[in-house]
């Protein structure tokens, strides 16, 4: 069934522009919903969503409709106007801001090898910030949507690749934990591909978790009030910042 965007999606297709260098226009792009699932099947697979150049067409899974990474991996793919999943694109100039889920990730191919001379570091080597947007989140503001997005950058002048635990298969690499008045919420993303822990000179890899105002705080719904906030990569955690969510 035909799906009106919310006011979000113009900032979600923003940041979609953002960080791929390319531009479009949001109205070009017709939505759908498959009303009451969380995926469906698509090419003998299940999936969240799909893009297809017929009618330049996004179609979601209605559960999962407002879901900004899956929904900016859409988008992603309608400003590039591709269906597969260039790496340069998915999981690195995007990496972090759009989803790339393991089937994503193995059409993207694999990840270029690391330097050989790039030194295995510790998380604490590495600068971890977080910036909260809006600073301020209301219901006026993108219909109460907010992203926490966890900044980690390598100070270094050569590259290195990060060991987050004994080693990095499956290890916890981007993280979040946000606290308030009715309890609090974490959660964190795996390392399910090398670009996710390998560091060239200077650089910053991102990971954006999206929230919104409600009463769900597993869904990442969050009661308006006082927060504090902090992320991390690996054990290496910001301090806490704090956050007023109004109504």
């Amino acid at each position: 069934m035909a799906f009106t965007p919310p006011p979000v999606f113009a900032r979600w297709w923003a940041m979609a522009e953002a960080c791929s260098g390319t531009t479009g226009s949001l109205e070009s792009v017709a939505f759908y919903v498959v009303p009451d699932v969380s995926s469906f099947q698509r090419n003998n697979a299940a999936v969240l969503g799909y893009w297809t150049s017929g009618g330049n067409q996004i179609v979601l899974a209605g559960n999962v409709s407002l879901d900004g990474g899956n929904v900016r991996h859409e988008m992603l793919h309608a400003l590039l106007r591709v269906g597969g999943h260039p790496r340069d694109q998915f999981l690195e100039r995007c990496g972090g801001t759009v989803d790339c889920g393991i089937e994503c990730i193995a059409d993207a191919g694999a990840a270029p090898a690391a330097d050989p001379a790039a030194p295995t570091v510790a998380p604490a080597a590495l600068a971890v910030t977080v910036d909260v947007t809006p600073t301020a989140p209301t219901t006026a503001q993108f219909g109460g949507f907010f992203t926490v997005t966890v900044n980690v950058r390598n100070t270094a002048s050569r590259p290195v690749v990060a060991l987050l635990g004994a080693t990095n298969s499956r290890a916890l690499s981007f993280q979040y934990d946000v606290r308030g008045p009715t309890g609090g919420v974490t959660g964190a993303r795996e390392v399910l591909d090398a670009s996710t822990v390998t560091f060239a000179a200077g650089e910053t890899k991102h990971q954006v978790f999206d929230f919104s105002i409600g009463a769900d705080l597993l869904a990442r719904k969050l009661p308006p009030g006082a927060y504090t906030v902090r992320t991390g990569y690996g054990a290496n955690f910001t301090a806490p910042v704090p956050v007023t969510v109004g109504p």
